[in-house]
């Protein structure tokens, strides 16, 4: 049995060696359809945008903490960034997005920095309100940062709010090898 599966085996190729002469070559190569080189065009045009995406795009990197619409500096967005964490940042011009109680949103920049960190109680005595202070205050030692927003505040005075800064920008390939 053995000996007539080998005997079948080789004769089968003898068959396929004998069949593809350069005659018959046309019959045995079978080119890529219209569909499917169209797909394969996608596919690479798809492939080298996620690429250059990936080395020139930019993601955001943000920082979210609370703070308060403060009519006393001319309803402009008052807020308290933990000393740490903005320590040799430079944060004066630097962007930020808010969203107010009733769900406004909005931009501005950030125009002024306190020269020295506040405690928390120093935060409360400011406000007379320790309500305020607990959600105002991001850290035992907080900076007092000052955002310009775009538009006007005036209706939403003393109204918390959560301000996102964008602290840096960043390729989103540095982002995935790091």
């Amino acid at each position: 049995m053995k000996f007539l599966n080998a005997i079948k085996k080789k004769k089968d190729k003898e068959h396929i060696y004998r069949q593809i002469t350069p005659e018959e070559l046309d019959f045995y190569l079978i080119g890529a359809t219209g569909p499917v080189v169209v797909s394969l065009v996608i596919l690479t045009a798809v492939a080298l945008a996620v690429l250059i995406w990936g080395f020139t795009g930019k993601l955001a990197q943000h920082m979210t903490v609370q703070g308060i619409v403060d009519e006393e500096k001319d309803y402009s967005l008052t807020l308290y960034v933990d000393a740490e964490e903005t320590h040799g940042m430079k944060v004066i011009g630097m962007e930020a997005q808010y969203t107010l109680a009733d769900g406004t949103q909005g931009t501005g920049k950030v125009v002024r920095r306190s020269t020295t960190p506040l405690s928390a109680g120093e935060i409360e005595e400011i406000y007379q309100n320790e309500y305020l202070a607990s959600h105002l205050a991001s850290g035992e030692y907080c900076y007092c940062l000052e955002v310009m927003p775009d538009e006007d505040l005036s209706e939403h005075s003393m109204e918390l709010c959560d301000i996102s800064l964008i602290t840096d920008y960043i390729t989103p390939v540095s982002y995935l090898l790091a």
